[in-house]
């Protein structure tokens, strides 16, 4: 996730990105590509808590906007 460092429950506009990364997850292989959001109506650029896993070749995003939680998934990134 792309976003300017804040602290103390101030509102931040985050931007998440997907790239490429190196085996040792030190390096960036590709520029980062902005994941377009807020798609939902509920959605804000609040965002926090954002994490990623990997299960059987899927791709789940889980993130919080405001208070709201949401899951996102995507397959042959």
């Amino acid at each position: 996730m792309l976003s300017a460092y804040a602290s103390g429950g101030v509102t931040t506009v985050a931007r998440p990105a997907i790239a490429k990364i190196s085996a040792d997850f030190r390096q960036l292989l590709d520029k980062p590509s902005d994941i377009y959001f807020p798609a939902l109506n509920w959605e804000t650029t609040n965002m926090q808590s954002l994490m990623v896993s990997v299960m059987d070749g899927v791709v789940f995003v889980y993130y919080n906007t405001d208070h709201n939680i949401g899951v996102a998934y995507s397959v042959g990134v």
